[in-house]
């Protein structure tokens, strides 16, 4: 029997998982790897890994992928369909995340928790229900993440002294990794002290902590509001992620949010061991096909998936006036479902026991193509078409009338215009009213003095 692949595309890193077999209904050991992602963008080295694991003979049946649903996952369908790869299949992170839970048993007697994931390149916070996968609520941001604590190590060691400042890109390149190591360490030990060619990185969990404090509360108050507004009751909070191991995040957490705070087993490579779970074989042409319509511009695979939808109605329904109000034209050069339209309009098609529409023996169409029923090999229902009722013809339009000499009555010449009387082209002769004076009463005569 072949194996499984599950990987999770991360853009600090890239983690894949191999399940073994399951012994006495303990959980799944897996195989664990991790490829650190550099200068090469996160998809296309996926991309690679997945080529490379495929063709080194390791048996494996299907392979499974957790990415975000964002831009992200058409970016590593194109990468996968770059290095020709189809039997392939993409799960949401959280619901590979919960595939792993139910397998482990971690969130057994919770029914909706918040899971926390925290990454390299942002912060994921998504309220689920556990018992049916359903997501109520999800929200992300990039100002709270692993490498923004990097980035806060290194900027404290360069104040204090202890680290020159870089003057070209791989002396900043090799400051990101030291600093990143420096939190990773720092997750289990007390201090860390790493050489590097500007200099040293001491630091102590406690300097680290009082660094981060402000942007882990500021995570908590985004979490508590993404619970808010899903407006379902949480019942715990789950960590995943690499920012899952330092442990100020679960104190904060479970201080500011007053539930329980549970921290996965290895939590960088939930995901990737979830998707191993979900993980099953492919049909090559059904995922070719898939990826070639997805990897296009956006809304190209949405258009598709209707007009198949379409299609399907029509062949449901089974009536032509269904064909002909969507549009579809039924010509002799149409090909619809691998059957040729003829002459006269009407879609011939090979039912499943070998006999055409009228039950005489047939196997083709004329145009070379056949029609075996619905997908699934269901037979194709045979239903008669709607009635289509037309609308009651229009009444005869009145004759125009004709013109009779004898009583025919030249039109009354127009009246010769007044003096208060404009004309302007185009338009009727305006007449303007005549104002009459305005009355003014006499004044009273005065009488005269000698």
């Amino acid at each position: 029997m072949g194996s499984v692949l599950g990987v999770s595309m991360g853009t600090g890193a890239i983690h894949m998982a191999r399940p073994g077999s399951r012994i006495n209904g303990h959980p799944v050991p897996f195989d664990l790897q991790r490829v650190d992602v550099s200068e090469q963008r996160p998809e296309n080295l996926t991309a690679e890994i997945i080529g490379v694991a495929l063709a080194g003979g390791n048996g494996i049946d299907a392979t499974a992928v957790a990415c975000r649903q964002d831009g992200r996952a058409d970016a590593l369908r194109t990468a996968l369909a770059h290095e020709k790869l189809a039997n392939y299949q993409l799960v949401p992170e959280v619901i590979a995340s919960l595939e792993l839970f139910a397998s482990t048993g971690e969130l057994n007697g919770f029914r909706s928790v918040a899971v926390y994931d925290l990454g390299t390149s942002g912060l994921s916070i998504s309220v689920v229900d556990t018992e049916r996968k359903i997501v109520h609520g999800a929200e992300r941001t990039t100002d709270i993440s692993g490498r923004a604590f990097d980035a806060m190590i290194g900027e404290a060691q360069i104040a204090s002294g202890r680290l020159a400042l870089p003057t070209d890109a791989d002396g900043f390149n090799r400051l990101d990794l030291l600093c990143r190591e420096a939190k990773e360490q720092l997750s289990t030990s007390t201090a860390v002290a790493l050489p590097a060619p500007e200099g040293l990185v001491l630091l102590s969990r406690k300097d680290f902590e009082m660094l981060i404090a402000p942007t882990v509360e500021a995570s908590a108050r985004l979490l508590r509001n993404t619970i808010v507004g899903s407006r379902k009751p949480v019942e715990a909070i789950v960590l995943i992620g690499g920012g899952a191991r330092i442990p100020l995040v679960a104190n904060v957490l479970r201080s500011v949010a007053g539930l329980p705070v549970i921290v996965a087993n290895h939590p960088d490579t939930v995901a990737a061991r979830g998707a191993a779970l979900l993980a099953h074989p492919v049909s090559r042409r059904r995922a070719w096909q898939e990826s070639r319509e997805t990897a296009g511009p956006a809304g190209a695979a949405e258009k598709i998936r209707r007009r198949r939808e379409l299609v399907s109605a029509a062949i449901a329904v089974g009536g032509l006036a269904l064909l002909a109000v969507l549009g579809f034209g039924l010509t002799k050069s149409t090909d619809l479902f691998n059957g040729t339209a003829g002459s006269s309009g009407t879609l011939q098609t090979t039912s499943p026991q070998g006999t055409d529409a009228a039950g005489a023996p047939g196997s083709a169409t004329p145009g070379g193509g056949s029609f075996n029923g619905l997908p699934g090999g269901q037979p194709l229902p045979v239903v008669a078409p709607p009635p289509v009722t037309l609308p009651p013809p229009p009444p005869p339009a009145e004759a125009p009338p004709t013109w009779d000499e004898d009583s025919y009555q030249a039109p009354a010449p127009a009246p010769a215009p007044g003096p208060n009387t404009f004309s302007v082209p185009g338009l009727p002769p305006i007449v303007v009213p005549t104002i009459p004076p305005q009355y003014i009463p006499p004044l009273p005569r005065l009488p005269r003095f000698p």
